[in-house]
């Protein structure tokens, strides 16, 4: 017996919570991609603000031998 074009299975109605909304999505970085991904991003932080830190202090030393 074929069902006629206009109907919905029964799972997919809204608000039943059908197969479709119910699949688990996979992450798309592994658990070490990201601990990789994490240490990588704190790193180019901490270069960030030695750099920014150097630019500091060699613009004040700048200024008092004006």
């Amino acid at each position: 017996m074929t069902l006629p074009a206009f109907t919905v299975p029964f799972d997919q109605y809204p608000g039943q919570g059908g197969r479709i909304a119910t699949i688990p999505r996979e992450p798309y970085l592994s658990k070490a991609g990201r601990k990789y991904l994490v240490r990588k991003v704190k790193m180019f932080g901490v270069i960030l603000a030695v750099l920014t830190l150097i630019l500091i202090v060699s613009g004040y030393y700048s200024f008092l031998r004006m």
